[in-house]
């Protein structure tokens, strides 16, 4: 497997995909960023249908994401690298992500953490930040005053953090959650 081989056929196999490293996601995200990740381990490659939210505190993570529905690791030597780009692209949960259509807005992300991430609880944080984008500052408050019991530490110093700047006002708080945004654009060479 040739990473720099696999990239360069990503990119010109599929219009208006940006990468960084082994992310390939839709040139027209707006707040969240959809597409693949290939991660490579010595057996071989993982495959997953990546989302990330920008307004994700933690930085670039797989949390959200999910591996390839059909078959998400592909040995070394099992195919060219032609053949896992035509494979990655053509997996359907890949297609709908690059076929077409608007970028996932936050409205539909948050319904997805509502849904799909209910027993995560740092999703609850990140659905409340969505909230602050949405111009929703009291239900981001309702959300933040009830945090889920099994928040990991490393996470409440953030919720404090996100609490006080909406206490001080809407324009705080999306100041405090572009300073992420930009964190995270960063992180992945596209700010």
């Amino acid at each position: 497997m040739n990473k720099r081989k696999i990239s360069r056929l990503m990119r010109d196999r599929v219009n208006g995909l940006l990468n960084s490293g082994v992310y390939f996601f839709r040139g027209d995200f707006d707040q969240i960023l959809q597409g693949v990740v290939l991660e490579y381990v010595p057996r071989g490659l993982y495959v997953w249908d990546f989302r990330l939210p920008l307004f994700d505190h933690v930085g670039p993570n797989l949390s959200f994401s999910n591996r390839l529905s059909g078959r998400s690791f592909i040995g070394a030597g099992e195919m060219s690298d032609e053949e896992i780009v035509d494979y990655v692209i053509t997996a359907p949960e890949v297609e709908t992500t690059f076929g077409g259509g608007s970028p996932m807005s936050i409205e539909q992300f948050n319904q997805i953490l509502k849904l799909e991430y209910s027993d995560f609880p740092r999703a609850q944080l990140v659905r409340a930040t969505g909230y602050v984008l949405q111009g929703r500052d009291g239900q981001a408050m309702e959300l933040l005053t009830s945090p889920p019991q099994k928040l990991h530490p490393s996470n409440f110093a953030y919720l404090e953090r996100l609490k006080a700047s909406i206490g001080e006002g809407h324009q705080m708080a999306l100041e405090l959650v572009e300073e992420i945004r930009k964190s995270n654009l960063q992180a992945f060479n596209i700010a």
